[in-house]
């Protein structure tokens, strides 16, 4: 009687069930399991089922001392070369001779299981045996799986040609079957137990398994229903105990099946493992059999983990790197033998570099950041060509700016290591000059890219974290944005005009000269027109930043703004916080031009947020100086003084976004009173902005800046001479760094100009629709037409400042330049004379607050509500200030001098 049955099919309980029940009816029962490992072992399971029989001890001693000679023969001279002598035939004979002289006296029942694991020579013996036995009571009953080695099938075959033979094969449980085991430990429920069975595959010992470990699960116990299997440790050891018990090669072809994946085919499969197709096929057959594979994958991916968790390390990794080798030569995809140079952790020769590099490109397309770094890390490491490492650096420094600044500047800087230690020509190189462009880094990018690479006479590099503003000159070749000519002499390739994006090995350089008004729309349109035209990815990501600072130069707000949700979204939702981050410094530098000052904080906390690592970016210096310029703002310089405190990156001051920094921390300085500092640090911004071409007033007005501080230390003349000349830098029709110049000239002058300086300013900035410039403006002039005992224009200036600053979130400044409490040094505009000061002291703490009030525009309803007093109290107080300052009304206390002011105090 053969039994068959895949392993883990009940194959064995079927056996031992069988012996329990005979047992006790009387017949000699000889017993044994074939053992996988004894294999090769001659007479293995003879010997077993030969100790454990009725047998003379005489014929025991002989068979055991018989039986270690030929192992010892065997181990000697090998299995090949070992000739039997007459006594092993004699012995082999004497077996069969005592179990029928046995079976003569008693039945004799002998089982064997797992004869597929049997060495040769038993299972021989045992064909011997059901051959020469049929005319005596003797059960012969064996268990096998459907695959064994080349020998079992041989005995096989003609075990099953023998008259007397009984052939029974045991299917896999069935979803009934499946529903009745369920129904022993719960209420059957037919949804779950068709999960269990596609899980198991119907073999019952897999089924067991996964029983034991939902029963094990957290929360299983206490009559919780059962939703489904849970696969766990149990199933992971069944696995296992099934591909050891199902065949020769089951477990080597199931491990062939997981280290290939999804690229395993027949063909490779057969060309890794080095087993015929026929050989291959009968395995599968077994795997497909016992409910581990179903068609040509694994039933369960608990299956995979628990074959792979398996093997040796060093095999499994000999195992993925022999799959690399397989897979390229068979022309696999680049990825596939990729992964699997990446699981091995080692690559070899030329052609594992360039498949490390083909995949890495497929990944990011597929914006798996983390997946094209690890293949350029393998190959910068097996790269033999110090360019090829060099460019490889760059371009995990490309990859990695999408999900972090930080680690990317890391990359960038190993580049420049590996060029200088490798002594490298400059000009071949010139991908780590874009790379340097890219992070701000221009004095680098210039020393590295040399005089011959450099922009032409009258170009200049504008890179403010992509801020290269590109506009062509009067009769430059090239009518977009973008010179196509420049680029040309840089790369030598062919480009078109207009707004394409070239793939070159540095980013377009990009010229500044000032444009004809009527090419403002033109210009918007190129840089828009660019952005619709490019899709996101490390190629244009510099491009995109580029038009993006352009319009923001340019002034078109609206777009920039547009164009930043987009990109911010697209970032956030391909998982690019890297790139995110860019964007939202970005948004939160246009928030600021507009004067949005909620907007610019959220902007600038979210960008610190996602600049949030390990390694910190010199792009946060440029979110926190946005931060530190909306607390000023806002009066709170306590905080703005803790974001000055923040550590930076190291690199912070090689790159354009110190820049930034400098003067953030010039104007949290203008607003402490501390002037010379903050006149230090805006020198040091133009200082280095002019020494870097990136002298930019749209994006970087310092020279206003040094004007403002020189108007608080009382040099006007210098003052008026920066504010004049950052004017004349204006380039064709840019309203707001009109306005910002336009207001300092007013500042820095007396009189009509004055006022005529900063209604010009206000009309600019107003067109500019930058709300926090204009309520500087306004405040200003407020301050101007008091000064000229202009109170009714004053009261009407005032109030709208005070509704633009109120609407954009700014705090007016106490010290004000031209107001009572910030006039240039040696010159107070409003100096109150000894009476009029005696006068306010002989007003209440109550007069004092609402007269104050009221000469600051406020009307009576307006200071009932900030007093939290009545409309009539207000009436009343203004007649007794009235009174006691001997004025007529409100027209006179609003351009009377105030020795008291209530705002500002609170």
């Amino acid at each position: 009687m053969v039994v068959e049955a895949a392993a883990g099919c009940g194959k064995s309980e079927l056996l031992e069930e069988f012996a329990h029940r005979v047992e006790p009816l009387g017949p000699s029962l000889l017993q044994a399991t074939a053992i996988a490992e004894e294999r090769g072992t001659p007479l293995s399971v003879l010997r077993n089922l030969v100790n454990g029989a009725p047998f003379p001890d005489d014929v025991v001693r002989r068979f055991q001392t018989t039986s270690d000679a030929t192992i010892r023969k065997i181990s000697a001279e090998g299995r090949e070369r070992a000739r039997h002598d007459a006594a092993w035939y004699d012995l082999t004979r004497t077996f069969c001779g005592e179990v029928r002289a046995l079976a003569q006296r008693t039945p004799v029942v002998v089982a064997v299981d797992d004869l597929h694991h049997a060495d040769p020579d038993s299972v021989r013996q045992l064909v011997h045996l059901a051959r020469h036995c049929r005319n005596v009571p003797l059960l012969l009953v064996l268990t096998r799986s459907p695959v064994g080695g080349p020998a079992d099938r041989t005995v096989g075959d003609e075990l099953f040609r023998q008259p007397n033979v009984e052939r029974i094969q045991l299917p896999r449980l069935r979803l009934e079957d499946v529903v009745d085991i369920l129904g022993h430990q719960s209420r059957p429920d037919t949804a779950v137990a068709e999960r269990y069975l596609a899980v198991s595959g119907g073999n019952p010992l897999l089924l067991g398994a996964l029983l034991e470990d939902t029963r094990a699960e957290p929360g299983s116990v206490g009559g919780a229903p059962d939703t489904g299997p849970r696969p766990g440790q149990a199933y992971g050891k069944a696995v296992l105990a099934c591909l050891d018990r199902g065949g020769e090669r089951t477990r080597e072809v199931a491990t062939g099946m997981a280290v290939l994946g999804e690229a395993c085919t027949d063909e490779l499969l057969s060309r890794l493992l080095d087993v015929s197709l026929v050989e291959l096929a009968e395995n599968l057959g077994a795997l497909r059999g016992s409910g581990i594979v179903t068609g040509d994958a694994f039933q369960h991916p608990a299956v995979e983990a628990a074959v792979l968790e398996s093997l040796e390390p060093s095999f499994r990794l000999d195992l993925h790197w022999r799959s690399a080798r397989l897979l390229h030569a068979s022309g696999a995809a680049a990825a596939l033998a990729a992964e699997h140079l990446r699981e091995a952790g080692r690559a070899e020769g030329a052609w594992a570099v360039g498949v490390l590099m083909e995949a890495a490109d497929d990944a990011l397309s597929a914006d798996e950041v983390r997946r094209a770094v690890s293949y350029l890390e393998l190959a910068h490491g097996a790269a033999a060509d110090p360019l090829v490492r060099t460019d490889i650096k760059i371009k995990m420094g490309a990859a990695t700016r999408r999900i972090s600044a930080g680690e990317a500047e890391l990359h960038v800087d190993d580049a420049l290591r590996n060029l200088r230690a490798d002594r490298l020509d400059p000009a071949d190189a010139r991908g780590l000059g874009a790379a340097l462009l890219a992070h701000g880094r221009l004095e680098q990018a210039q020393a590295l890219l040399g005089p011959g690479l450099l922009p032409a006479e009258g170009e200049a590099v504008l890179a403010v974290a992509g801020r290269r503003i590109a506009e062509p000159q009067e009769g430059a070749p090239g009518g977009g944005p973008y010179p196509a000519a420049a680029l040309r002499a840089r790369t030598g390739e062919a480009t078109t005009d207009g707004p394409q994006l070239r793939r070159t090995g540095i980013p377009v350089l990009t010229r500044r000269a000032a444009p004809r008004p009527d090419r403002l729309t033109q210009r918007v349109a190129d840089a828009d027109g660019l952005l619709e035209a490019n899709r996101l990815t490390d190629a244009t990501f510099d491009l995109v930043l580029d038009a993006l600072w352009t319009l923001l130069s340019l002034g078109a707000l609206q777009r920039v703004r547009r164009w930043c949700d987009h990109f911010i979204h697209e970032s956030a939702t391909r998982g690019a916080p890297g790139w995110e981050a860019a964007f939202t410094a970005v948004r939160a530098e246009g928030a600021l031009h507009g004067g949005n000052l909620a907007e610019v904080d959220r902007d600038a906390r979210r960008c610190l947020t996602l600049l949030s690592g390990r390694h910190p970016a010199p792009l946060e210096a440029s979110a926190v100086s946005h931060l530190v310029t909306v607390l000023v703002v806002r009066g709170k310089c306590k905080e703005a003084a803790r974001q000055l405190s923040r550590p930076m990156a190291d690199s912070l001051s090689g790159t354009i976004h110190w820049l930034d920094y400098l003067r953030a921390r010039g104007l949290y300085y203008l607003a402490t009173q501390q002037h010379h500092a903050a006149l230090r640090d805006f020198h040091e911004v133009g200082r280095i902005a002019e020494r870097w071409g990136a002298d930019r007033p749209a994006l970087l007005p310092w020279r206003t800046d040094i004007a403002q501080a020189l108007l608080f230390l009382g040099e006007r003349e210098q003052g008026l001479r920066l504010a004049t000349e950052q004017l004349a830098m204006t380039e064709g029709d840019t309203p707001r760094i009109r306005g910002i110049s336009l207001r300092m000239q007013g500042l820095a002058s007396e009189g009509a100009a004055r006022l005529d300086l900063l209604d010009r300013a206000v009309v600019e900035l107003d067109r500019a629709d930058d709300r926090l410039e204009l309520a500087r403006a306004l405040f200003d002039l407020a301050d101007a037409h008091r000064q000229a005992r202009q109170s009714r224009q004053a009261a009407m200036t005032l109030r709208k400042a005070r509704q633009v600053a109120k609407g954009c979130g700014m705090r007016p400044a106490p010290n004000r330049i031209g107001s009572s409490g910030g006039a240039p040094r040696g010159e107070r505009i409003f100096a109150a004379t000894p009476e009029q000061r005696d006068d306010w002291g002989h007003l209440s703490e109550s007069e004092r607050k609402v007269a104050s009030l009221a000469a600051g525009g406020y009307t009576n309803r307006e200071i009932s509500v900030r007093l939290y007093i009545t409309m009539s109290t207000v009436e009343q107080h203004l007649t007794r200030v009235y009174r006691k300052l001997k004025i007529r009304g409100r027209e006179e206390l609003l351009a009377a001098p105030r020795a008291y002011d209530f705002e500002n105090s609170a």
